[in-house]
């Protein structure tokens, strides 16, 4: 697999090729694999070929986002489960949740690129795949207990959403604004979800981290912006009759967010933002 993706520019010239060498990925030896080891390493490389061949595999899409999304369910480790070591690692210090989760995230990243690469009409996997993400959120925001598995469970939940937005965010294939408008559909209510998680569990610094830079939930708010017109306001003023407010989620988060925002921190997601807005300003309030 690792071959694959280092001569995937050459697969690229016999396009015929292509299809083959998805179904070996998303096959027994590939990505679901009984091998944790080479299936964890499998979803890195499955990533990033697609990344590769992306412009060579729109019209299939969503056949290959229907392939795995068996292995796109949130999984929350116990500590009597084995733990499994890292791919690339000889040592067991990592514990199982981090190595499966941080490889997960690479499958949830490679769902966002394909729907990204979707028909506007025909988005009815990503569409389920997002409303089973933010249904899990609702279920365990409205229990509000400070019980450890629901919190991780709801934070790992988060950071697929904000992979898949990354995914989808990443993807050069096809117009940008069309995509844009859909993303605004897709992810609209996932930021609202998420936004309300956030407000359950405001003294949670799981949940915060999930929603802070560099954390994939900004790429949600990043596309939701991209059509709007705004204006970003200093941490002490994002609250009030100071702020002025153009767009409701990106408000919402910029409140929740300020005791624990800084300056800088707000002022590089500022600048991650910019270059991609179209004829908008973003600006600190004085």
């Amino acid at each position: 697999m690792d071959i694959i993706v280092r001569y995937s520019s050459q697969l690229q010239l016999r396009s015929d090729l292509i299809p083959p060498v998805l179904e070996f990925f998303v096959g027994s030896m590939g990505i679901q694999s009984n091998e944790a080891r080479v299936q964890l390493r499998s979803w890195y490389l499955f990533e990033r070929y697609l990344v590769k061949v992306q412009r060579n595999i729109a019209p299939m899409s969503d056949q290959i986002l229907v392939a795995f999304t068996d292995l796109l369910q949130i999984r929350i480790t116990t500590s009597s489960n084995p733990p499994i070591q890292a791919p690339d690692s000889d040592s067991d210090n990592e514990s199982e949740h981090d190595v499966f989760f941080d490889s997960q995230l690479y499958l949830f990243q490679a769902a966002g690129l394909l729907i990204a690469l979707m028909d506007a009409t025909k988005l009815e996997v990503a569409e389920a795949l997002l409303q089973s993400l933010i249904a899990n959120i609702s279920e365990k925001t409205r229990l509000a207990t400070s019980d450890q598995t629901l919190v991780v469970n709801i934070h790992h939940t988060i950071m697929a959403i904000g992979d898949i937005a990354k995914g989808y965010d990443g993807a050069d294939d096809g117009s940008t604004m069309a995509r844009q408008s859909v993303g605004n559909r897709l992810f609209a209510p996932a930021s609202e979800v998420i936004l309300e998680a956030l407000a359950n569990f405001e003294d949670s610094s799981l949940i915060r981290d999930a929603v802070t830079p560099p954390y994939s939930f900004l790429e949600i708010i990043r596309i939701l912006i991209l059509l709007d017109s705004i204006r970003v306001c200093a941490p002490r003023q994002c609250y009030g009759r100071e702020y002025t407010r153009k767009n409701p989620s990106l408000d919402r988060w910029l409140i929740a967010e300020k005791h624990d925002l800084g300056t800088d921190r707000l002022s590089s997601f500022s600048r991650s933002i910019d270059p991609q807005v179209q004829g908008t300003k973003l600006q600190w309030s004085s």
